[in-house]
Parts: C-alpha cells; structure tokens; sequence
C-alpha cells in the first residue's frame, strides 16, 4: 500500500472519528428533530426552491462550456445530476472524476475536453466563493483583523503571481497549455461568471433559508456558515460524504462566536442531510431523463 493511500485511510477514519464524536456528544433523534421543526415552511420553499434552481444553472453552464461539442442540454442536465450526487458521496473530491468519464460514455466527448471544462467551472466557482467569503469577513473581523487578512492576502497574491510567471518562462509546454486555457477562459468569461454570480447567489440564499433558523442567530454568522459549508465541500480533503469535516468545521469557526456547540452540531448536520438527499433525488431522477446522442 503506498504512502498517499495510507494517509487517505487514515483521513477517512479521522473524518468519521470526529463525526461520531461529534454526534455522540452532541445529537440525538429528538434534538435533530425539533433543530429542524424551527425552520418555518417559507423558509423549506425558498431554500430547497433555491437550490433545485442551481441544478439546471449548473447545467446551463456546462451547456455553454461544451457549446462547440454540440451536446443536447438534457444529455447535460443528466450528467450533472449523476455527477453532482456522486460528488456528494465519495472522499477527497474523487466524484470529480465521474464528469469526464459520464461525459465520455455518454457523448464521447475527450477526458482532456471534458476535465478543461469542469476546471473551468471551478474556477469561477473558486472565484465568486472568495469574493462572497470575502465579503462576509470585512463585516465581522474588526479593523486590525482586516489589516492583517488584507496583507496576507496581498502576500499570498504577490508569491502566486511570480511562482506562475517562473514556471511560465521555464516550461514552453507548460506556457502553451496556460494560454490556450486562458484563451478559453476568457472566451466564456462573462456568460460564465453571470450564471457562476447567479448559482451561487441562489445556493448561498437556499443553504442560509434553511440554516439560520436552525442556528437562531445573526445572519451574518449564518451566511459565514454557509461559505464554511460550501468551502469544506470543494477542498481536497475531506471525509466520505464529507461527513466529520463539514459539521467539525463549521463547529470550530462558530464557537468563538459565543454560539452552543451542541446546536451548531444539530443544525449543521440537518443542513448536510438534507443536501445529501436532494443530490440522491436528483440522481433517481435524472435516469427519467432520455438518453440522448451526440451528432
């Protein structure tokens, strides 16, 4: 067994270790229960309304990032919703793979082709979650903490920034794949980042809809929850299902706040559950879809 696979165990176990420790200390079938009887039924409509509505965005913009492909925008539309339940479910963003592969079995459509264009969905995700993330720390830190976030961000820009201008100059390839990407980039740069804005908006208010009841407070520490959500869910590392690393970290970032850890655990994991079974009605109901061909 190599080393990777090993730490990739043992992170897995450690995810679920936390998670049961967690769940041990924290929850039980009744206190789950009336954690999620809070939610007023305005507040169900608009927040699983909200995020259903993100699932044919997402498809929109794969629609537009495969434009030249030609694909049918309910081929599209299925692929997302396998794509998306399966990423739901595997450790260390491994559900990624299955969008290529899906892509290729059914449209035929190159690994290399199909990998650009979920990269490039990332990408702007990665951009318009940092400016939301952004955001909602300016309000919260006080003005020394902001002084001290805005320089380590201006430092980390600056060593990124000339760490890709050095790999840029020593690598002719690599030069060519970066400005071929850029070109591609750039091309889908303004219909993307609308529908990226626009997702996002809808998944941020579905997610805060659902989840600021529950938590009974402020709806800045609400929304800083939300981002902590969605920002565990696209890192690298994380547990199967990403349970343990979602609830442990949206638990430490609130406590802090003065909020009871045994609440943040119950409301958090309500949240979790229910986007785990929306992304399963999603994949049963994506097999309702025809199969359609590419031409």
């Amino acid at each position: 067994m190599t080393l990777k696979k090993s730490l990739q165990i043992a992170a897995n176990l450690g995810f679920l270790a936390v998670f049961f420790m967690l769940f041990r200390e924290f929850a039980s079938w009744n206190t789950l229960v009336a954690t999620f009887s809070r939610i007023p039924m305005a507040h169900l409509i608009i927040g699983f309304a909200s995020l259903i509505l993100t699932y044919f965005l997402r498809a929109h913009r794969f629609y537009i990032l495969l434009n030249h492909h030609q694909v049918q925008w309910l081929s599209i539309f299925k692929v997302m919703l396998q794509h998306n339940a399966i990423n739901n479910i595997l450790p260390f963003r491994l559900g990624e793979l299955s969008f290529p592969i899906l892509l290729k079995q059914r449209e035929n459509i190159g690994l290399a082709s199909s990998a650009k264009t979920l990269i490039t969905a990332r990408l702007f995700d990665f951009l318009v979650m940092g400016m939301a993330a952004f955001g909602v720390l300016m309000l919260i830190l006080n003005n020394n903490q902001r002084l001290v976030f805005i320089s380590v961000m201006i430092l980390v820009a600056l060593v990124g920034g000339i760490g890709l201008v050095f790999v840029l100059k020593k690598s002719q390839r690599i030069h060519d794949i970066f400005s071929r990407f850029y070109t591609y980039l750039i091309a889908n740069f303004k219909s993307c980042s609308a529908i990226t804005l626009a997702i996002w908006l809808f998944k941020i208010l579905g997610l805060a809809a659902l989840l600021s009841p529950m938590l009974n407070t402020e709806i800045e520490l609400a929304l800083l929850a939300v981002l902590v959500v969605e920002g565990t869910a696209i890192l690298p590392i994380n547990g199967p299902a990403n349970f343990g690393s979602l609830e442990g970290a949206v638990v430490a970032i609130l406590l802090p706040f003065g909020l009871v850890a045994g609440e943040v655990f119950g409301a958090v994991l309500n949240l979790h559950l229910a986007i785990i079974m929306l992304a399963a009605i999603g994949y049963l109901a994506s097999f309702l879809i025809p199969n359609t061909h590419h031409s």
